[in-house]
Formats: C-alpha cells, sequence, structure tokens
C-alpha cells in the first residue's frame, strides 16, 4: 500500500503553503499554485501572441530504461482506455532487460463517493530470467513476463480490482512506438534524475563534484537535489529535484530549457496549448484524489506553469514572459510504507 497525498494538498505543497510531515521537503525552486478558475463557457480562441524569440526543439524520445531496446511492445486493449509501452532487450544470456509503462482508468471509492481516476503505473526489472517483479512498493502486486515470438504476456498476483492492468502485449517499432508514448500520461518512471531516489547520505556526499548546501539540500551538475525523508542508518529517498537556464534539468521527453509550451504540451495527451486551454483544469486525466492529469496553472510569482502529476510524483514545466520553458521541477509525492 501506499500513502496518497491528495491532488489539492499537492498544489498546496507546490504552492509553497507547507510541507507535509515525513514527505517533502520545501522545494527552493519557483512553484506554482492554483489560480483563480475562468468563468463558465468555452474560452476564447485566440491565437498565442508572437515574440520573436526563438524556441528550443523538444527532442522527443522514449524513456530511458538504462539499457538499449531491441523490441518495443504494446499492450492490447484493456480495462477503461488502458495504454502500455513496454521496452526489452534480450541478452545473449537469454536474460531480460525491461521497462513497462501503462495507465488506465478506474473507479475509487471513498466516503460513500465514486470517482473515475486515471491510475499510472509500471515496473522494470533487470536480467530477468523469469520470476516476480515488484509492480508497485514493496508490498505491492507482481508480475511475471513471458516472451513467445512476437506476443509477449504478463501474469499479476494481487493486483487491485479497481484497476486493470496490460496482459497481452504486440511487437510493434519504434516508431509505433514513439507515436504510442505520445498519446500517454506522464509517468514517474520516465524521469530521468542524476541520483536514484532510494539513496544515501554518503552516495550523495561522493558525487563528483557536489556542493552540500545544508542537511537536506545538494547541487549536483547544476541541479538542486532536496532529500525528502531519511531513515535511520543514513538512507535516504529523494524529495525534490529543480534546473533552470544554465544547468541540467529531469529529463522528460526530451524538454529542453527554452523550448514552447505548445512543443512540450504536444508531448503529452489532450491537445492543450497555451492561452486556449482553460487554467486549473484537467486537459487529461480527472481532477480526482487519486487521479492522475495534466493541468495549466500559474505559479506564486504570476508565471504560467505545466504542471503533471501521476499522483506518485509531480512535474512542473516553469515558463518565462515569452512561453518558453525557463525551469524543470520533479516532486515527489508518495512514500512507501
Amino acid at each position: 500500500m501506499k500513502r496518497i497525498i491528495p491532488l489539492i494538498l499537492a498544489l498546496l505543497l507546490f504552492a509553497g503553503c507547507g510541507t507535509p510531515e515525513g514527505e517533502v521537503t520545501e522545494t527552493p525552486a519557483p512553484t506554482p499554485s492554483p489560480a483563480e478558475s475562468p468563468e463558465p463557457g468555452a474560452p476564447e480562441e485566440t491565437e498565442p501572441a508572437e515574440t520573436g524569440v526563438e524556441s528550443v526543439p523538444v527532442d522527443f524520445h522514449l524513456p530511458d530504461p538504462g539499457f538499449e531496446p531491441d523490441s518495443y511492445w504494446q499492450a492490447e486493449p484493456f480495462g477503461d482506455g488502458g495504454q502500455a509501452l513496454m521496452l526489452t532487450r534480450t541478452e545473449p544470456s537469454g536474460a531480460m532487460q525491461l521497462m513497462c509503462i501503462y495507465n488506465t482508468y478506474g473507479e475509487y471509492r471513498s466516503g460513500g463517493r465514486t470517482e473515475r481516476d486515471l491510475y499510472c503505473e509500471g515496473f522494470e526489472a533487470e536480467n530477468y530470467l523469469g520470476g516476480e517483479i515488484k509492480v508497485s512498493g514493496e508490498t505491492g502486486p507482481t508480475a511475471e513476463v513471458s516472451v513467445s515470438g512476437d506476443r509477449l504476456s504478463v501474469s499479476y498476483d494481487g493486483l487491485d480490482t479497481a484497476f486493470s492492468a496490460p496482459e497481452s502485449f504486440t511487437k510493434i517499432s519504434e516508431e509505433a512506438a514513439l507515436e504510442l508514448f505520445r498519446t500517454m500520461p506522464y509517468n514517474n518512471l520516465e524521469v530521468g534524475l542524476p541520483v536514484d531516489i532510494e539513496t544515501s547520505r554518503d552516495e550523495l556526499a561522493a558525487l563528483p563534484g557536489v556542493e552540500v548546501v545544508d542537511d537536506t539540500t545538494y547541487i549536483y551538475e547544476g541541479m538542486t537535489i532536496g532529500v525528502g525523508v531519511e531513515f535511520f542508518g543514513g538512507d535516504v529517498l529523494i524529495g525534490y529535484v529543480s534546473g533552470e537556464a544554465g544547468t541540467e534539468i529531469p529529463d522528460v521527453r526530451g524538454v529542453k530549457i527554452g523550448s514552447s509550451a505548445d512543443d512540450v504540451l504536444a508531448c503529452f495527451p489532450g491537445a492543450a496549448r497555451l492561452g486556449v486551454t482553460p487554467e486549473n483544469e484537467p486537459f487529461y486525466g480527472e481532477d480526482g484524489i487519486l487521479s492522475a492529469l495534466g493541468t495549466l496553472t500559474v505559479s506564486e510569482d504570476g508565471r504560467d506553469c505545466i504542471l503533471l502529476t501521476d499522483v506518485a510524483s509531480m512535474l512542473c514545466f516553469t515558463l518565462d514572459e515569452n512561453g518558453l520553458v525557463d525551469s524543470v521541477s520533479w516532486t515527489k509525492l508518495v512514500e512507501p510504507w
């Protein structure tokens, strides 16, 4: 099981209105907060203003699984609008490297009410020769993967019956995998961070060129890294990572500092556009307690932000006055028991 921070609390956290104890530390990066909802009615169809400033193209790419894939797999239809992409590589020894991300809608019942939530999950394995793979945390469901020709199958144990998971996959081309990935919501497994989320103070201090700012903050490769949770013995969970112009940034779908808002939005589902899509309304997903979503909002200092969450983490692309990305921050929202 996981302890979930409701989205509204996550938005307050990101607005700098306080940090839940034992979760994540306050992020020094620019932080968005919800703005007033627009008046009811369709948004006015206006073209974004021409700024004359050139944007940096997005180098759209598949998530980095930590290996060079030799096969790409798409799940057959499952659940409510389910999508899944798996990347694999089979070594000469027969061992398999794999990464799977998936999403589907499901019903969540709480306090006498039922909501339809978008659920994002995934799993990965190194040198897999069969057996169980953990799908979620230490006590969550497990998966077993088998391949026969151009077919890949997954079986599960302990899966929450409220949400479906992909079971049958067909091999596809890399081009088809890219097309599929562009239609899938943000998933925490896809983020390229400079350090492992689960690490230790000793490992952080040993990073080449790292700067120790204080007990909870480090600067590495230009990115600010914050400790979210510390355990006995010095093990820690990373709480946030942020980068801005002149530094490295968390790698998500090839977005760069200087990329335009519309180019970033084109990397995700929903067909959202800055200045056209209403603020603080999901352009994909649902505004539910357990739902992944993407939304346009405004930071505390009045800057536009593209905010994405899969409930496990939150990703924010903050924009400058020209509608170009000037900082990227990743924040952890879920603590495994």
